[in-house]
């Protein structure tokens, strides 16, 4: 999630848009293919959750909700995952934009009472866990308009009592949470801004803080640690964002003020390198289908003549990234540009979900649309 394209206090209107890209398996940790009949997918197998028939997918899906406020997307199976910055979550979307808890009311109400947040949603189907980054809400204000404006977040927020961020696991078939591991003590001093999450092989979870150039590292049983700290992940408009698991053994993980990929190898994180490529590109979500094929979603980034980001001439865009040398270097093969800021990808079948929110959060808010579109060759 970049600063430009969302801000608290702002109603926004979440599209999903589907980005057809030609044979894209839909597991984003490469574990198995997941359908979604949510999205009308047939012939769909509860063992294999694979999409035979993502030709039915609707041509829009509009969630028209001005407070609920979604950023990550995630499928699971039959059904349409989303979090929520204002009210926690998670929540399932249906077919005609419908929103409902996925979760009972002790846990919306314990969301609440932490005044917590949520933005990367990741669906770990080998061990049927549903992960959620959470962020306390104070929190993302003040570090959304420090990105935007340059400001110092303030301390008394930082120091207020309480879990800042965190990850959330739920069980996928009892939607039960099995833990949540508070993020803000493991760096004292600091804020926490959990963002996007993603696992490895065994079911280790990874989570960027985009304000603390750091990733942390979650067991299976919740136990936190930092699992990197690093230069290359620090930028002063806003770091690690999106990431996903390559099965090479490294994390790929989106840093967004720099406009570029770094590559985190899990047995040897010192190990970090940035993926040299030559198109600059804001990166906000990063998803790996079961083929192997990356998606990244965000905006080609605009400059004035002073060298500072043009906010408001950032063409948002979903790419499709190809690395042939295990992440020494990267380049966008297909891209396709939009009308409306992207915040993260899922996927089902050859069919790309992506999260649409408005481009200029202080404008008037306007109905946005799912639309099916083709990556063209940059």
């Amino acid at each position: 999630m970049t600063a430009k394209m969302l801000q608290l206090g702002l109603a926004t209107t979440m599209t999903l848009t589907l980005a057809s890209t030609g044979c894209l398996a839909a597991d984003p940790d490469g574990s198995e293919d997941v359908s979604a009949t949510t999205l009308r997918c047939a012939d769909v197998s509860a063992t294999t959750l694979r999409c035979a028939r993502c030709d039915r997918l609707p041509d829009r899906i509009t969630i028209a909700d001005p407070v609920l406020r979604p950023e990550g997307i995630e499928l699971d199976d039959q059904t349409i995952l989303t979090g929520s910055m204002s009210f926690g979550g998670p929540f399932a979307v249906d077919h005609d934009g419908g929103v409902r808890p996925w979760t009972d009311r002790r846990d919306r109400r314990w969301w609440s009472d932490r005044e917590l947040g949520t933005l990367g949603i990741h669906v770990d189907r080998a061990r049927r866990r549903l992960l959620v980054t959470a962020i306390r809400r104070d929190v993302l204000t003040d570090a959304l308009i420090a990105a935007r404006t340059g400001a110092a977040i303030d301390p008394a927020v930082i120091a207020r009592p309480g879990a800042q961020a965190g990850l959330a696991a739920y069980d996928l078939d009892t939607h039960r949470q099995i833990f949540f591991a508070d993020l803000t003590p493991i760096r004292t001093g600091v804020v926490a801004f959990a963002n996007d999450v993603t696992v490895d092989g065994s079911g280790t979870a990874y989570v960027t803080d985009s304000f603390g150039a750091s990733i942390y590292r979650v067991a299976t049983d919740g136990t936190a640690r930092v699992f990197i700290a690093h230069p290359l992940l620090a930028n002063p408009a806003f770091g690690p964002n999106g990431l996903d698991y390559d099965p090479s053994g490294q994390l790929v993980v989106g840093v967004s003020g720099a406009a570029g990929f770094v590559r985190v190898p899990i047995a040897d994180p010192n190990q970090i390198a940035a993926v040299a490529w030559t198109t600059p590109f804001v990166i906000d979500g990063v998803l790996r289908t079961t083929t192997g094929r990356w998606i990244t979603s965000g905006a080609i980034p605009a400059f004035d003549d002073q060298g500072r980001p043009d906010f408001a001439h950032f063409q948002p865009a979903v790419a499709e990234v190809k690395s042939d040398d295990q992440w020494a270097t990267a380049q966008i093969t297909a891209r396709s540009l939009l009308d409306h800021a992207v915040t993260t990808v899922a996927a089902c079948g050859d069919t790309i979900l992506a999260s649409m929110l408005d481009p200029n959060p202080l404008a008037p808010l306007e109905a946005t649309e799912l639309r099916v579109i083709e990556l063209d060759a940059p």
